[in-house]
């Protein structure tokens, strides 16, 4: 799984987004899909939408942004209610999500699920 999600992420980088996002089901399956691993790929999004805003693809980029947001939305449901926030916070921090980080949906994002219950 590790070499799956590595390989993603350096594909989405070079812009080779299609192929980077197609590893989703793969990894998931060789992840167990748990939603640690999940949140992990979600980088892999933020990765691609950096590339796709960089190609001048700004309508496949804010795609990419809402399927992130809905992966990150559902794996973070997937913790136990009182751990949600606390998990949020450890995944929100990783370097991966640079790219969104101050893109509207991801800030929206990130408040509501700091204020998980």
């Amino acid at each position: 799984a590790d070499l799956l999600m590595g390989r993603s992420y350096v594909l989405a980088i070079d812009g080779k987004v299609d192929e980077a996002l197609a590893a989703e089901a793969e990894y998931s399956k060789a992840s167990g899909g748990m939603p640690a691993a999940m949140l992990n790929f979600a980088t892999v999004y933020a990765q691609a939408y950096d590339s796709l805003r960089k190609a001048g693809n700004s309508a496949k980029a804010e795609e990419t942004v809402k399927k992130m947001v809905a992966l990150i939305e559902t794996q973070v449901a997937r913790f136990p209610a009182p751990a949600r926030a606390k998990a949020w916070a450890a995944f929100r921090a990783d370097d991966g999500f640079e790219p969104v980080r101050g893109l509207p949906a991801f800030v929206e994002l990130d408040k509501k699920l700091q204020k998980s219950p």
